[in-house]
């Protein structure tokens, strides 16, 4: 008989707390109830949550299969695991993050590493994916270099071992070790450690939380074991939803990272600079573009309260790049906002919209309500060029090269931008992915282009977006917070230019000017 079926007190007490998300906190839980087979405790501790959350942990409660905690004045993670240490009356603590899927008997594999070896923390081999591919290993034990600076603090470098390999071949390679940290996604810590002064340092929250436990409880002596029998994956890779946004970019809010930057460099000798902290301001970054439209660093502007006007819409190049470079642009993204109006000209050249005016300046503009805004230059660039594969003047093939040279990943979104257009989504604001609202996003900066140039009114064409779909696209703007993008589309909306009826062009294509001034569509018709 299995000696971990004996006894019914249970050596482990679980402690979840939110990473960056709630999405999947369910989905979570779920993986944990369903793949731990041993006596457990499990406490959730969390500040304030999502309503349709809190009702579905108080029906996990309820059923007795966790017990909850809360603290609606906390909110980092770290503060959260400190919260509830004094009522941990378990052998064994587990930290675990909202946003996993575990392997089975996982937690059995880490309490027998913990016995077989006296180590004072274990853990698994962290995977990371989206939860439907098959992940990747993020790290299978962690590894520190350290670099002492004659006369000044020491450079200390963190690296994931194996990041990114498959982990058939990693956990078929490699044994049970010693390592120099493990992460929170989990981590299993003996509870009479756990209670250390500074193992929870409150100045340490968003960055290096982790590697400061670590160093506090291994000062203390105790050893650090990766268990590769056991695994978790971090799901970084599943679609980030409208409603998880505020909380992705508090968790990785810029000024927050440096904070914890600096706590952690004083209390350990390290120093600030990017030898030590290049990868971790990358990664922090990382995922602040990968889940947010707006640039981080433009966070209050004041002008994202403000309706852009018909006079402050550009519609030539120079005018662009100048209010990027008004808008803080660094000279990297200005080059490419350069580059990438000379490809647009290239593709839409001799083009001109139904109101006459040139498509370039069409798609200058769309992309100058963007820059207006702050959207990453990503969002930018795919504005510039929404039209490339709907008003094709060359062959699919080389606009799909042309397009490549200006930046890796601007084809495919380019692409997948021409696949969306139009298409109707009846799904709840909140539940839509940041992918979904880049391209709403981008069809409202074309459509405030379109109502502030005057092309509606000058051409007589028919709106492309009605009443219904322009007060959904609001709502997309108004979430992520450009309170003065969502109203330059409603008042635009609402307020349709008079044009003497012998000034309307009454055509309802773009076009270009063929033999005998005849007007050739630009297929097909917009």
């Amino acid at each position: 008989m299995p000696v971990y079926s004996l006894p019914m007190k249970p050596r482990v007490t679980l402690v979840m707390t939110v990473r960056e998300r709630y999405r999947l906190t369910l989905r979570s839980i779920e993986s944990i109830l369903a793949n731990t087979a041993i006596p457990y405790r499990f406490i959730f501790s969390h500040g304030t949550l999502p309503k349709w959350l809190d009702e579905g942990l108080a029906a996990l409660e309820q059923a007795g299969k966790l017990e909850r905690r809360v603290f609606p004045h906390l909110l980092w993670p770290q503060h959260l695991r400190k919260a509830v240490m004094d009522e941990v009356d378990t052998e064994f603590v587990a930290f675990i993050d909202n946003d996993i899927l575990v392997s089975p008997d996982w937690m059995q594999r880490l309490i027998e590493t913990a016995d077989a070896t006296g180590a004072g923390i274990v853990g698994p081999v962290y995977l990371w994916g989206d939860g439907n591919s098959p992940p990747k290993v993020h790290m299978a034990g962690g590894t520190l270099y350290e670099e002492k600076v004659e006369g000044g603090p020491r450079v200390l470098k963190e690296v994931h071992d194996h990041i990114d390999a498959d982990p058939a071949v990693v956990l078929a390679s490699i044994a049970r070790r010693n390592c120099d940290f493990l992460e929170f996604h989990c981590m299993l810590i003996r509870t009479e450690l756990a209670r250390a002064e500074g193992v929870f340092d409150p100045e340490i929250v968003a960055v290096h939380e982790h590697i400061n436990t670590c160093l506090t409880i291994a000062k203390q002596g105790a050893s650090i074991v990766l268990e590769p029998a056991a695994q978790v994956t971090y799901l970084a890779y599943a679609d980030q939803i409208l409603e998880d946004l505020p909380l992705m970019r508090t968790r990785w809010d810029g000024p927050a990272v440096e904070s914890s930057i600096a706590a952690f460099s004083s209390k350990w000798g390290v120093e600030t600079g990017n030898r030590s902290w290049g990868g971790v301001r990358g990664y922090a970054a990382d995922l602040r573009w990968r889940n947010d439209p707006l640039r981080s660093t433009a966070a209050g502007d004041k002008y994202r309260a403000h309706a852009i006007t018909a006079g402050e819409l550009p519609q030539t190049r120079s005018a662009l790049v100048d209010l990027a470079r008004a808008r803080g642009y660094d000279a990297a993204a200005q080059g490419m906002i350069a580059r990438t109006c000379t490809l647009a000209a290239m593709l839409f050249d001799g083009g001109y919209r139904p109101c006459g005016r040139p498509f370039l300046n069409h798609v200058i503009g769309t992309a100058g309500v963007l820059v207006y805004y702050d959207f990453c230059i990503e969002c930018v660039l795919e504005g510039l060029l929404h039209a490339a594969y709907t008003h094709p003047r060359f062959p699919l093939a080389q606009i799909q090269g042309w397009i490549r040279q200006v930046h890796p990943k601007l084809e495919l979104r380019v692409r997948d931008n021409t696949q969306r257009r139009g298409k109707v989504d009846t799904q709840p604001i909140l539940a839509c992915t940041t992918r979904d609202v880049e391209v709403a996003s981008i069809a409202a900066a074309d459509e405030i282009d379109m109502r502030l140039s005057g092309e509606y009114a000058y051409s007589g064409r028919p709106p492309e977006v009605g009443l219904e779909g322009a007060q959904r696209l609001a709502q997309f703007l108004g979430e992520i917070g450009v309170p003065g993008m969502q109203r330059a589309l409603l008042d635009a909306l609402a307020m349709p230019q008079q044009v003497p009826p012998e000034l309307v062009t009454r055509n309802n294509i773009s076009y270009r000017i063929g033999t005998g001034g005849k007007l050739v569509p630009m297929v097909p018709s917009r």
